[in-house]
């Protein structure tokens, strides 16, 4: 399991993308699982490209 808090700091990290790290073990490490977390709206759709269906802060996600 990974768990970041704060995810949208990610963006801001100069030097390492780590956004393809995580894609590729998003896509092909079965076992592993995300937990992220952030106090920014917007995080998942502009970190990340995700978008949130249903209620803002408790709904479902989608990557299409």
């Amino acid at each position: 399991m990974v768990v970041i808090d704060e995810a949208q700091e990610l963006r801001k990290v100069r030097g390492v993308n780590l956004l393809p790290s995580l894609a590729y073990a998003y896509d092909n490490l079965r076992n592993v699982k995300f937990i992220l977390g952030g106090s920014e709206m917007g995080l998942l759709h502009d970190t990340l490209g995700l978008r949130i269906q249903g209620h803002r802060s408790t709904g479902g996600l989608s990557s299409r």
